[in-house]
């Protein structure tokens, strides 16, 4: 049986499940999507913040140490999945 027919079957056997489908349906058709063109639209009013706030805090020097200690955290855990995938190759070549 074709997905909509057995849709149409089962909601005629249960009044209840028909308005369960409907609503999930309508749920995903639009709820779902207001909600992300929603978040498209603030995206953009987010980031401009967030530059703002960086540029108001480049002058400080404990946001200068911040951003270089999160730049050798970031190399350092690049290293790591280097490493790890390098060994895991070494692992799978002698298998």
């Amino acid at each position: 049986m074709h997905r909509t027919l057995a849709l149409k079957f089962t909601a005629w056997l249960s009044p209840e499940f028909e308005v369960w489908i409907y609503r999930t349906i309508e749920e995903v058709l639009y709820a779902h999507g207001q909600r992300i063109g929603q978040e498209v639209r603030e995206k953009p009013r987010l980031l401009d913040r967030r530059e703002e706030i960086k540029a108001q805090l480049q002058a400080e020097p404990l946001f200068q140490e911040y951003l270089m200690l999160d730049f050798k955290i970031r190399q350092a855990s690049n290293r790591i999945a280097k490493h790890t995938t390098n060994q895991l190759s070494i692992f799978r070549q002698s298998a």
